[in-house]
């Protein structure tokens, strides 16, 4: 079966196990270790004006969805840039919203 997925049908596929599993503890506290150490090192050494386009139709499925991303309802395609990512992430891990860190991350990252 799996050679008739697409390979779009099998990142899916994957997306949706990862939805249901939550990361381990330790996950989450070096992703917050790494944040702190190279949040300021990140803000003057990368370019914060690297956009990339995503269709946020695509993430429908996906919660909880990061409020500064566009609506997941809109039709048409939108832009995220490496700066907001760090913004939305940095909001993220002051309210210990791991998830939503993850996932502008992941758009960003993907499309």
């Amino acid at each position: 079966m799996e050679g008739t997925l697409s390979r779009q049908a099998r990142a899916d596929a994957v997306d949706r196990e990862m939805a249901v599993r939550l990361l381990p503890d330790a996950a989450l506290l070096a992703l917050g270790r790494w944040w702190s150490e190279n949040a300021a090192r990140l803000a003057d050494e990368t370019p914060g004006a690297h956009t990339v386009r995503y269709s946020p139709g695509r993430w429908a499925h996906i919660t909880p969805w990061p409020s500064a991303l566009a609506s997941r309802s809109q039709v048409a395609d939108a832009g995220i840039s490496r700066a907001q990512v760090a913004s939305i992430v940095a909001g993220a891990l002051r309210c210990e919203a791991y998830r939503e860190a993850l996932v502008a991350t992941y758009v960003w990252g993907e499309g």
